[in-house]
């Protein structure tokens, strides 16, 4: 009778069942699934930006005495400063109004009598900065071709808005 397996052969298909478990040709099966979930965050809350005016210098303004007239100017330096703890983008900063000491010489009793055109700052500005440098501004005391003696010696309060 022969002999199904030779001593040679049984040495080379031991040796190659056990290089198939060792060697990692064993045969995985698995599965394949999807899965899904939920969690919870916040976002924060712009906070309101303060604007700041530099004291104008006596070089500031266009009238020889340091005082606005009507038909004059006045430069103003403005600087934001971000309030919030998260960073926010300022853009712009607009004259929202004018009040004084006088009745009669605010931008409620007279809306055209001052002006600025808009200041750019266009700064993103870190929790607590402050834009820099400080950008100048040009606010001007409208001449309305009658008397404006209501503003005569009146101290002026500028009041800005940033955006």
């Amino acid at each position: 009778m022969k002999r199904l397996f030779s001593s040679r052969k049984r040495i080379v298909a031991g040796a190659a069942a056990a290089g198939l478990a060792l060697g990692g040709g064993a045969v995985i099966a698995y599965f394949t699934t999807g899965g899904s979930g939920s969690g919870s965050g916040a976002t924060g809350s712009a906070t309101a930006a303060t604007v700041n005016q530099a004291a104008p210098v006596a070089g500031d303004y266009s009238s020889t005495d340091g005082a606005l007239f009507p038909g004059s100017t006045q430069t103003v330096h403005l600087t934001v400063t971000n309030n919030g703890t998260g960073q926010q983008y300022i853009d712009k900063v607009s004259l929202s109004s004018v009040t004084s000491d006088k009745a009669g010489c605010d931008s409620t009793s007279q809306p055209t009598w001052f002006s600025m055109p808009d200041v750019t700052i266009g700064q993103n500005l870190a929790g607590g900065a402050t834009s820099s440098p400080a950008k100048d501004g040009v606010i001007t005391f409208n001449d309305s071709g009658s008397p404006q003696d209501a503003c005569q010696g009146a101290a002026l309060t500028f009041h800005y808005t940033s955006s």
